[in-house]
């Protein structure tokens, strides 16, 4: 089972779209699954179920890190008369690798209309945080328990410079609008990282230079399970 499309990073959508036409679901039908893998990886992850009757679908794929040849594939599941499932064949896996992974992307996970291409990143820090105590052992030294792996912390500044499409004003509303969406987003940078992270505290600082309006913004990031 083939998807018939897929697109790339080349646009501004951030995602990838797997999209599927023409299929037939067996009479036992009870889902088309889409998973995804790094390619070469032993395991697939599911993405999602789509449980529809019809044999026309699409999902925009977004939980992929830049770097590397990654694959789709879309797996038709069947439903006996006891309810058990099964998942039919993996083969036939859509490959892609992403074209816009030398830019930061922030990528709303159900609207993609939101989804922002971080124009021009200036900095960006962050300290990777792990839950440990120190223990003072009398006569043996330090000793240290480490405990869940919080995540990461971090924070990102970048330049917004006003062009032939968009002003700067326009990029900071856009900016704004997908912080402000309540939902916690994706941020996905050149390095091969992917993090779910809650976005904190923007701060706007507009440069004075004439006829073309330039704008540094810089936001906390914070990773959420």
């Amino acid at each position: 089972m083939v998807a018939s499309s897929l697109n790339d990073l080349t646009g501004s959508s951030g995602y990838v779209t797997i999209s599927w036409t023409g299929l037939t679901p067996r009479v036992d039908h009870y889902a088309y699954r889409v998973y995804h893998r790094s390619a070469g990886a032993v395991a697939w992850t599911l993405l999602t179920e789509n449980q529809g009757g019809t044999g026309t679908g699409s999902y925009d794929v977004y939980q992929f890190a830049n770097g590397g040849t990654q694959e789709l594939t879309l797996v038709e599941t069947t439903i006996d008369i006891n309810g058990y499932l099964t998942e039919l064949s993996f083969a036939n896996a859509n490959s892609f690798t992403p074209t816009g992974d030398a830019k930061y992307w922030l990528v709303h996970p159900t609207n993609s209309s939101l989804t922002m291409m971080l124009p021009i990143v200036t900095s960006d820090s962050y300290t990777e945080e792990v839950e440990h105590q120190a223990i003072q052992l009398l006569g043996r030294g330090r000793k240290i328990n480490l405990g869940e792996r919080y995540g990461v912390t971090g924070s990102l500044s970048m330049m917004l410079i006003g062009n032939a499409n968009d002003s700067a004003r326009e990029q900071r509303v856009a900016f704004q609008a997908l912080v402000g969406s309540g939902s916690n987003l994706f941020l996905r940078n050149p390095f091969g990282d992917l993090w779910n992270v809650w976005i904190g505290n923007p701060s706007y600082d507009r440069v004075a230079t004439g006829s073309t309006e330039t704008m540094n913004v810089s936001f906390d990031y914070t990773e959420v399970g």
